[in-house]
């Protein structure tokens, strides 16, 4: 009988970082999650010099999705190497593809790091609509792994993150960052409709909390820039996820 899925483990040949800012975490972020979801794509997280995969796909499709991925980080990051053979570890078992599931995101713990401990290398935020970019892979841990719940994901997350509270206008410093990492984005200052709809939506949750003037400034918005956000309709799932992503920074 053939694995139902794979561990895949990812490195470069001379085993360099591969993404050592926040902006290249979430390019390598967007390197796994624009990949065709055919793949089946459960998590992933890039930590240290390793970056690892967990699909509910065949060996064959694993390395395709591998190879893939590979090619989209060196398009986004071009890390000045290639990368070595994907290893491929098969899973044998529903209690296995939990077991990897967890220790996929429990990477920086396993490695004694602490320099993503919002998960922008991965998949978490995803899994808890804080981030959109990846939100079907939600959708395959529900089909695969039905037993995890919210409570499971927020653990990997530092404590006190996530807790309920009133916006206030301490969070506007982290209003842009907050928006920009809703859709995987390195900061707000392109043209892209991504960009647009981020900062359409950070200037509705920033008039939340303070005068529109104030707003325009944090956002570095001008008046007609200002004015022609106001006529955008951002998603419910955007702006729920960069109130989450406030709270995520403001604990």
């Amino acid at each position: 009988m053939d694995p139902f899925a794979y561990h895949l483990t990812l490195r470069i040949v001379d085993d360099r970082l591969v993404a050592k800012t926040v902006a290249e975490r979430r390019r390598l972020a967007r390197s796994f999650l624009e990949r065709d979801p055919i793949f089946q794509l459960l998590t992933f997280r890039g930590v240290d010099t390793h970056l690892h995969a967990l699909v509910a796909a065949l060996a064959r499709s694993a390395a395709e999705f591998a190879r893939r991925v590979e090619i989209s980080i060196q398009l986004a990051l071009g890390p000045g190497a290639p990368f070595a053979t994907v290893h491929l570890t098969p899973i044998k078992d529903q209690r296995h593809l939990r077991s990897a599931f967890d220790y996929i995101l429990d990477q920086e713990r396993h490695h004694g790091l602490s320099v993503d401990p919002l998960h922008e290398a991965g998949n978490l935020q995803d899994l808890l609509g804080l981030r959109l970019v990846g939100r079907f892979t939600a959708s395959h841990v529900r089909t695969w792994l039905p037993r995890v719940r919210r409570d499971d994901l927020v653990r990997f997350l530092p404590d006190g993150a996530l807790t309920p509270r009133e916006l206030g206008l301490g969070d506007l410093p982290g209003l842009a960052d907050a928006a920009a990492a809703a859709l995987a984005l390195p900061d707000l200052r392109r043209k892209t409709r991504d960009a647009v709809m981020a900062r359409a939506a950070a200037a509705i949750i920033g008039r939340e909390v303070a005068p529109p003037s104030m707003v325009a400034d944090v956002l570095a918005l001008s008046r007609s820039g200002e004015r022609r956000l106001q006529g955008l309709e951002p998603s419910p799932e955007l702006l729920a996820a960069v109130r989450g992503q406030l709270l995520l920074r403001g604990r």
